[in-house]
């Protein structure tokens, strides 16, 4: 079973969302059975392991909080496949 010590919490600066970027706040995370074999690593199955360290992936629903693309509003919700994001 996991413990505190399992998990890593990391504070960073918020970026801003420069021209052609948005800055998002994640408010709903999909966590989906075929995660749960993404967390062994040498699993083998249709999706690559979890890369120790990195944050898991997975869709989210999102609030904008500031945008730099046309079309998307401060406040709007948004829908972000998995895969989506970068730093």
């Amino acid at each position: 079973m996991p413990v505190a010590e399992d998990f890593t919490l990391v504070d960073e600066p918020v970026p801003e969302a420069g021209p052609g970027r948005l800055l998002l706040r994640n408010l709903y995370l999909s966590l989906d059975p075929y995660m749960r074999g993404r967390m062994n690593d040498g699993a083998h199955g249709y999706a690559e392991p979890y890369a120790l360290g990195a944050p898991p992936g997975g869709a989210t629903v999102a609030r904008v909080v500031q945008a730099g693309i046309d079309g998307y509003a401060q406040g709007e919700l948004v829908v972000v496949p998995e895969g989506a994001y970068s730093a």
